[in-house]
């Protein structure tokens, strides 16, 4: 069964459970394994009670349909729990814990994911499925044998607020499912031609000139004769191969623009990015602009 038909069957259901002595009516059962439990013997169980079905791996559980067989359940939970996630336009909330590296209680260092799930000397920081037995939840709660975070720590963190705390513990009980930060790069492509909605105008102190942003084009418009002078070109867009005709200022959409109060100058804001343009000294119009000067927002 594939993660995608799993999230179907998700969808169907009330919520998940991995404990039978806590069924929902209508939950989707995961059967996880532990160094002394196994789950799969449980499944029956959890069907009985209500829930709609069970997530297995073990075939010879697997007997009709509500039985749905994974190669790994707890590989299962975690997949099903990104696969959720990235349906949603949602950030993804991290928490983590102000301590400081070098000193830990216990072994137990509560810096990174990974950390966090190898635990300290005596047991697993994370008991995955089970948010209330995980080392790092008791921690947090101030359940644990001494104060997380440390009163007058050097960085000055403070305790987890409620809903904070909640938080945590649903992440351990949905699997724990944590991923490297990655560097996403945007595959430009060039804005349709037909959009040419005025998303922002700025006029000069003088009444001289205006600029007209339609879509990513910065058109300028010489206000006594009503005339359109030009439209700004950022070159290195047309020697990127991303456009092959001048008139284009930015990649993306242009929402800000104003000029400078003496009008020699045009800031003109898109995504992530402001560019500075500067009309040539003895130029009439701000058409003769000099290439501009790009500040990036990282």
């Amino acid at each position: 069964m594939t993660i995608a038909q799993l999230h179907e069957r998700f969808l169907a259901c009330t919520g998940t459970c991995t404990d039978t002595r806590q069924i929902t009516a209508g939950s989707l059962f995961f059967a996880l394994k532990g160094p002394n439990f196994d789950a799969n013997a449980y499944a029956a169980q959890a069907l009985e009670k209500g829930c709609r079905y069970a997530v297995v791996d073990d075939p010879a559980v697997a007997v009709d349909d509500r039985y749905l067989l994974v190669p790994d359940v707890l590989k299962a939970l975690q997949d099903l729990a990104t696969h959720h996630r990235r349906q949603f336009g949602i950030p993804v909330v991290a928490i983590t814990f102000n301590n400081n590296k070098t000193t830990t209680k216990a072994g137990l260092n509560m810096e990174t994911p990974e950390l966090m799930l190898k635990g300290g000397d005596s047991d697993g920081g994370i008991v995955v499925g089970e948010g209330a037995k995980s080392l790092i939840f008791q921690a947090a709660a101030n359940q644990w044998d001494s104060e997380m975070p440390p009163k007058n720590n050097k960085v000055g963190a403070v305790s987890l607020t409620a809903s904070e705390l909640d938080l945590l513990k649903r992440w351990i009980d949905e699997g724990a499912v944590h991923a490297e930060a990655q560097e996403k790069v945007i595959d430009w492509e060039p804005l349709p031609a037909g959009l040419q909605a005025i998303f922002a105008v700025s006029i000069t102190p003088d009444a001289q000139f205006a600029a007209a942003a339609r879509g990513n084009q910065i058109s300028i418009y010489h206000l006594p004769t009503q005339s359109l002078v030009t439209k700004l070109t950022d070159q290195s867009l047309i020697e990127s191969g991303l456009y092959a005709q001048p008139g284009v200022a930015h990649r993306d959409v242009v929402p800000a623009i104003t000029f400078s109060p003496d009008g020699s100058r045009l800031a003109t804001g898109s995504y992530r990015e402001v560019k500075l343009w500067k009309r040539v000294p003895g130029s009439g119009a701000p058409a003769k602009a000099e290439a501009a000067t790009k500040l990036r927002v990282e």
